[in-house]
C-alpha cells in the first residue's frame, strides 16, 4: 500500500514536470506558473510526513533530555528547602526562650515555610515530620501552664506539712521511728516527675491527654484539687490538640500563653481556681 502511494505520488509529479516544461515550450507561462504549484504541492505533500516524524522525534528528543534536568533540579530544590525548613522549624521552637519574636510572626513564617513546601510538591506527611520539633515545643509550653498551677498547689502542702511537723516536734525528738515516718511523709508531697522529658525526641505530644492525665494523677493531691487541675489541663490539651491539627500556634494558644505561661508577666492559671482550704492527715504517733 505504501508502496503504491508513493508510485502514484512520483507519477503524479512526473506529470506535473512535463506539463512544465511542454508549457515553456509552447510559451504558455499561465499554465506552466499552474502545473509549477501543483508540481511543488505534490512535493510537498509527499515529503511532510517524513519530515513530520522526524521532526517530533527529535522535539520529544529534546524534551525527554530537559523535561529530566528540570527534574534534578526540582529535586534537588526540594531536598534544599526541606533541609532549610526543618532548621527554621527549629530555630522557631526555640525563639521563645532566647528571643522576643511573638507567636503571631512565628505563625506568618510558619504558614510562609509550609507554602514554599506545597509549591515545591513536598509531601504533607514530611512537612508534618518537619514541624513536629516545633509543635512539640509549643505542647510543651502549654504543658509548663499545668505543672506550673501543680507547683504552685503542692506548695501549700507543703507548707501546711510543715506546720504540722513544727507543732509535733516543737518539744523535740522523743520518738525517732515515728519522726523518720513524719518526714517521709513530708517528702511525699513533692512534685511529681518532670511531665516532658526530652520534648523534642518525644513522638506522643500529637496525643498529650493521655500523656497529661496519668501524670496529674501521680501528683499527691486531693480529689477535689485533681478535679479542678483538671479543667486546666482540659485547656491544654484542647489548645494543644488544635494547634496538632492545623500544623501551627493557633490565636488561641498564643493568647492562652501569653497570658498563663510562667515565665510571662500575667497570672498564675491557678489563682483562677476556688481551691479549697488544705487539709492533711498526718501519720500517727
Amino acid at each position: 500500500m505504501k508502496r503504491a502511494k508513493l508510485a502514484l505520488y512520483g507519477l503524479a509529479i512526473a506529470v506535473m514536470f512535463c506539463m512544465v516544461v511542454y508549457s515553456l515550450y509552447f510559451n504558455r507561462s499561465a499554465t506552466a506558473g499552474i502545473a509549477v504549484a501543483f508540481l511543488l504541492a505534490l512535493i510537498l505533500i509527499q515529503q511532510l510526513p517524513i519530515l513530520e516524524s522526524f521532526e517530533i522525534l527529535t522535539l520529544k528528543a529534546k524534551f525527554r533530555a530537559q523535561l529530566d534536568e528540570a527534574t534534578q533540579l526540582l529535586d534537588h530544590l526540594r531536598e534544599s528547602a526541606s533541609v532549610s525548613a526543618r532548621s527554621t522549624y527549629l530555630q522557631l521552637a526555640y525563639m521563645n526562650r532566647m528571643g522576643d519574636l511573638g507567636w503571631d510572626r512565628k505563625r506568618a513564617i510558619l504558614s510562609d515555610i509550609d507554602q514554599q513546601l506545597r509549591r515545591l510538591a513536598v509531601p504533607e506527611v514530611e512537612i508534618s515530620e518537619y514541624k513536629r520539633p516545633f509543635l512539640n515545643m509549643l505542647t510543651f509550653d502549654l504543658a509548663q501552664v499545668l505543672q506550673h498551677a501543680v507547683t504552685i498547689r503542692l506548695q501549700k502542702y507543703r507548707s501546711e506539712a510543715e506546720k504540722i511537723y513544727q507543732q509535733r516536734f516543737k518539744g523535740g525528738i522523743r520518738d525517732h521511728e515515728g519522726h523518720s515516718a513524719f518526714i517521709a511523709w513530708k517528702r511525699g508531697f513533692a512534685d511529681p516527675q518532670y511531665m516532658i522529658a526530652d520534648p523534642l525526641g518525644r513522638t506522643d505530644l500529637d496525643r498529650p491527654r493521655m500523656l497529661f492525665e496519668s501524670w496529674l494523677d501521680s501528683a499527691p493531691l486531693s480529689l477535689a484539687d485533681r478535679e479542678n487541675l483538671k479543667v486546666v489541663l482540659n485547656e491544654i490539651v484542647e489548645l494543644s490538640e488544635a494547634c496538632w491539627q492545623q500544623g501551627t500556634v493557633t490565636a488561641e494558644a498564643e493568647t492562652y500563653l501569653d497570658r498563663y505561661a510562667p515565665h510571662s508577666d500575667g497570672p498564675d492559671r491557678s489563682d483562677e481556681i476556688q481551691f479549697e482550704t488544705v487539709q492533711l492527715l498526718p501519720p500517727t504517733p
